[in-house]
């Protein structure tokens, strides 16, 4: 799988829209900073067309260490979730009808009933 890198984005905007790469380098930094920055106050922001960053609470929790064994308690912080917007997602994986098929229940035949 290739990687998709932030020169090359970078270098594919500026193509398509037809300004300078440098501007486009700057916009992209820019943009970074307040997502990052609204995050960190707590609240959500939304970057148009691709996706919506939160700020979450996580709940302190018991760990084990996989090389010692040893359990540590992980204390309560925060954390940043990403999720990809509805038209995001659907570009990625479009939504088909074959997608999710029911399955009809198979009915046990009953036992024959004794006549007494």
């Amino acid at each position: 799988m290739s990687t998709y890198t932030k020169a090359s984005l970078v270098r594919e905007i500026a193509r398509e829209v037809g300004i300078r790469q440098k501007d486009v380098r700057a916009m992209l930094d820019s943009l970074s900073t307040i997502v990052c920055r609204e995050a960190r106050k707590g609240g959500g922001v939304s970057v148009p067309g691709i996706c919506r960053v939160d700020t979450i609470m996580r709940k302190p929790r018991k760990m084990r260490n996989p090389y010692t064994g040893q359990e540590i308690l992980i204390s309560a912080h925060n954390a940043a979730r990403v999720r990809l917007i509805k038209s995001a997602k659907e570009a990625i994986s479009p939504a088909s009808e074959r997608t999710v098929t029911t399955l009809e229940e198979k009915e046990e035949p009953k036992p024959p009933r004794s006549e007494s």
